[in-house]
């Protein structure tokens, strides 16, 4: 959170309106950013994939080394227990959030219950505050490249919400 304070202090000074789009831990940093350095004019953000309720997958690798080497102690916070990031409700502004259900992972269909990416189930993607939530048929890995995915988060950009899904279908 500190290092991307430091990127993006000229946004605190400016008084722009401010938008953003966090894919999966991505989104936990913009929630750890505008609740310590709240903006003084957010807008609209995107969250695509983001564990806002923790992941079982991470609960089941947290203690493992790779894991632990290669996410360190932000990887201990992705999970559903006791550890997972203490963050507040939204308040950063209009929050749409992007959540996927398809899995390629033969792994997490034994591990996770419900529709899921393969990482997170669309559940715990799903945040107090949000404004908007959607899910597409994605994989966890997918969901940054798919095109419907940045159709939609530009969407919500521009509008503060997301393309219903009759109008998607025209």
């Amino acid at each position: 959170v500190e290092w991307l304070r430091g990127h993006i202090a000229p946004l605190y000074a400016s008084g722009e309106i401010v938008h953003g789009v966090g894919f999966s831990m991505g989104g936990l940093l913009l929630r750890g950013l505008l609740s310590a350095y709240p903006l003084p004019n957010p807008r609209r953000f995107v969250m695509i994939g983001t564990p806002n309720g923790g992941s079982e997958v991470a609960d089941f690798l947290k203690k493992r080394w790779l894991y632990r080497k290669l996410y360190g102690p932000a990887g201990q916070e992705l999970g559903t227990g006791e550890n997972r990031a203490a963050l507040p409700a939204w308040t950063g502004g209009e929050l749409g959030i992007i959540a996927g259900n398809r899995c390629l992972d033969p792994f997490s269909y034994w591990l996770l219950s419900g529709p899921h990416d393969g990482k997170v189930t669309v559940e715990n993607t799903k945040l107090e505050g949000m404004k908007a939530h959607i899910v597409l048929p994605h994989s966890h890995t997918a969901l940054p490249y798919a095109k419907d995915v940045h159709r939609q988060t530009g969407h919500f950009l521009r509008r503060g919400e997301f393309v219903e899904a009759s109008a998607r279908s025209r």
